[in-house]
């Protein structure tokens, strides 16, 4: 039974022992499964936004030739060419005539006021009667219905017309005469008429007009006030009165031939559609372009037809062998983008923000690049020429790049760099001189962008990119023989859009900051300020912890500047370090006054634990504030988990004088108290900066200790300090180095020594 329990016990200790290897090999396998995925989706995005239906360039890049290739018809061939079938079919649709209508509305309006008029005179036939029994003057009476017929009917008729008709015509027949001249007025419109002179319709070739309506003779205006003269008199009621209607009605016979747009339109397509395609014949060897062939809408659908052609033969296999290149080296592409950031020293890059930030700056700039050349991609000025060979180099394509280099530094900067000229060099078809170009004038922008503090630094060094480029590619140009009217319009928009990616990238660098919580040395540099509402109440609430914090700036910044890191990070995080003694600041000695230590009432893990919070409370007020990442960072990695030295000293001192024959330690951990209660529960550094603001952090606090100020005291104090914070493993998940440290002390003893200085000891005459 004994030895059943051994085994069972020695079984349970081995799964113990393997079962997390396997735990831990299980999760690095889908850990690899899940990295090679999304290197193959990027990939696939990148190829879809680079090459994806890319239509052949118009124009070989950077060719001063019309055409600097032969090119021969290896067959016979037909196509269908839409581009002569679409102007057969414009022709044909130009010579369908156009359709007219007759529009009997005009008529119908004309009948309208024609007839209030007549019904004018009928309810004044009465006041006519009147004045001629009368014998009153008839004169103002004609003059009163003219007016009034003008306001009534908007008809101009004289008063002698109105007096002829009063005088031959009576209520009855008046109507009947009237309703007549209408008739012959409608009969005249129907057919249609138009206006005088109008060309239109005086050709002599029938089917220039097409009524649909009207199927009798048009008239134009002239012809047909005569017809409706000629017919009003066939009604036998006198010359006079004839003449006198007619000058009534013939005001109201306009023209009524209208053009029919939709109807017209109908039959044009319908006569476009009649068209048959046009088929193009191309003989075997025939020559399709060369040097002397101009770069026409023609010959570039031809070129096209030959590769459409070539597919169906079977004879494209290497435009297919070029789609999986293409593909394939998206892949190696991201691959080795992907091992530039594990392979990095910074834990900041292998971060998923900082990779996400990556793929989003890295696809922006493609998709910039990708339709500028898709609308760069035709002719200007002349057939030697195309917009893509004037901006070659005139896109701003290291937008993405500057960015990154703001927000990370120069490293993902440079591997985004890479990414971008390689793409950009195939999908322009070039040379590895154009990538190399790229690639060189990329370092430069990384270089002035690198670090910067300052808006005009980062215009500046668009600008210097651009000239940098503008340069070169002259040059370039010049020893390969290229056009000058090609090379100077290159030159002088790469340094526009040099200037232009440096301005947006100011206008991008704030929406991707607000975006990913993730902020530039520009947008830090404003929290520098030292009327900061939480620095203020640093230097109201504890004065001692803020001169503290101000010193702390000055050893980390300056150290950070001789090693390669970030000042403005160590700067920042300095500054706000502390920032959680606000809440107890009497518990911290360089604000305690007269001498009095609150800690001497408090037991050391009562006081231990005060300690340890003022970090966790540091964290709380600077998210309530909106610090940026790296000062909150700085906050909560600035003590690490290192031990809190004092109180732990003075707590084993009580635990050795209350059993001697104890270890101390034994003794504490008999009470219930663990070494764990006096280390702080931060995080250990994970960045350089943070590294260095922990060593200046312990080595400013610890110099107020010295009680005279030598090179060699100050050395011994920083060598102790940073041998410590090493043997209690501090910086194992830091990629700082040895040769840094080494750095980093020098620093620290040099500024440390100029803030530390003390002053020549004058002679006192009354004491002596």
């Amino acid at each position: 039974m004994l030895h059943k329990i051994k085994n069972y016990r020695a079984d349970r200790a081995r799964r113990k022992l393997i079962e997390p290897n396997k735990t831990k090999s299980s999760f690095r396998k889908w850990r690899y499964l899940a990295i090679g995925a999304a290197i193959l989706v990027m990939a696939v995005i990148i190829f879809m936004i680079c090459f994806a239906h890319r239509t052949p360039l118009t124009h070989p890049i950077l060719s001063g030739q019309a055409a600097s290739m032969h090119i021969a018809s290896p067959f016979e061939f037909t196509y269908e060419s839409e581009i002569l079938t679409s102007k057969e079919r414009d022709n044909v649709a130009d010579s369908i005539p156009p359709v007219y209508n007759v529009n009997m509305d005009v008529y119908t309006a004309a009948e309208t006021r024609i007839n209030s008029f007549v019904s004018y005179l009928n309810e004044n036939q009465k006041a006519y009667d009147t004045a001629v029994e009368s014998g009153a003057d008839e004169s103002s009476f004609f003059d009163r219905i003219s007016s009034g017929a003008r306001r009534v009917s908007s008809l101009k008729v004289i008063p002698e017309d109105i007096r002829i008709i009063y005088k031959n015509t009576s209520i009855t027949n008046r109507e009947k005469v009237f309703g007549n001249a209408l008739y012959f007025m409608k009969d005249i419109m129907k057919d249609g008429v138009y206006r005088d002179g109008d060309s239109l319709f005086t050709k002599s070739a029938e089917g220039s007009v097409i009524n649909i309506e009207g199927s009798g003779e048009k008239l134009d205006t002239s012809r047909a006030r005569e017809r409706l003269l000629s017919e009003i008199k066939t009604l036998g009621i006198g010359e006079e009165l004839s003449y006198a209607i007619y000058r009534t009605m013939y005001q109201e016979l306009m023209p009524n031939i209208v053009f029919n747009e939709a109807r017209t339109k109908e039959r044009r397509e319908e006569a476009r559609k009649q068209v048959s395609p046009v088929i193009v014949k191309v003989r075997e060897n025939e020559t399709i372009i060369d040097a002397s062939t101009p770069h026409t809408p023609i010959v570039q659908e031809k070129i096209k037809a030959l590769n459409m052609e070539s597919i169906k033969r079977g004879e494209a296999q290497a435009a297919n062998l070029s789609k999986y290149i293409e593909f394939i080296s998206c892949i190696l592409l991201v691959l080795s983008a992907t091992l530039f950031i594990v392979i990095s020293k910074s834990q900041r890059n292998k971060q998923p923000r900082t990779v996400v930030i990556f793929c989003f700056l890295l696809l922006m700039s493609l998709v910039f690049e990708r339709i500028i050349i898709h609308l760069s991609n035709t002719q200007v000025w002349d057939a030697d020429i195309t917009l893509l060979q004037i901006f070659a180099f005139g896109t701003p394509i290291m937008l993405g790049p500057i960015i990154m280099v703001l927000l990370f530094g120069s490293y993902t900067g440079f591997v985004m760099a890479i990414l971008i000229a390689a793409l950009a060099t195939m999908m322009v078809g070039e040379s590895i001189v154009f990538f190399i170009l790229l690639l060189a004038s990329a370092m430069v922008a990384i270089y002035f962008c690198s670090n910067a503090n300052s808006r005009y630094r980062v215009i500046m060094g668009g600008v210097i990119y651009g000239l940098f480029i503008a340069f070169f590619s002259f040059t370039i140009g010049l020893l390969t023989d290229k056009p000058l009217d090609i090379l100077w319009r290159q030159s002088l928009l790469a340094i526009v859009a040099g200037a232009l990616t440096g301005i947006f990238a100011l206008v991008l660098l704030p929406i991707v900051e607000r975006i990913f919580k993730t902020y530039s040395n520009i947008a830090l540099l404003d929290y520098t300020d030292f009327n900061n509402p939480l620095l203020r109440r640093l230097q109201i609430e504890a004065p001692g912890t803020y001169h503290h914090s101000v010193m702390v700036s000055y050893l980390a910044e300056a150290a950070a500047a001789t090693v390669g890191a970030n000042p403005m990070i160590c700067r920042i995080g300095a500054l706000f370090h502390d920032i959680g003694k606000i809440t107890k600041p009497e518990f911290f000695s360089e604000n305690q006054k007269n001498g009095r230590n609150l800690h001497d009432e408090q037991n050391p893990s009562m006081s231990a634990l005060i300690i340890r919070n003022h970090v966790r409370e540091g964290i709380e007020l600077a998210k309530a504030a909106k610090l940026p990442q790296q000062a909150i960072d700085s906050i909560h990695q600035h003590h690490g988990t290192t031990i809190i030295a004092y109180f732990y000293n003075k707590a084993m001192k009580l635990a050795e004088g209350a059993e001697q024959s104890v270890d101390p330690a034994q003794a504490l951990r008999d009470a219930g108290i663990e070494e764990s209660t006096f280390r702080h529960d931060g995080r250990k550094p994970q960045t350089v900066e943070n590294a260095i603001l922990m060593l200046a952090d312990s080595c400013e606090a610890a110099s107020r200790s010295l009680k005279k100020i030598t090179k060699h005291g100050i050395e011994d104090l920083v060598n102790v300090i940073v041998r410590s914070k090493m043997n209690d493993g501090q910086f194992d998940e830091c990629p700082i180095t040895v040769k840094q440290l080494s750095k980093i002390k020098q620093s620290f003893v040099f500024t440390m020594l100029n803030m530390m200085h003390t002053r020549v000891q004058y002679n006192d005459d009354k004491k002596q």
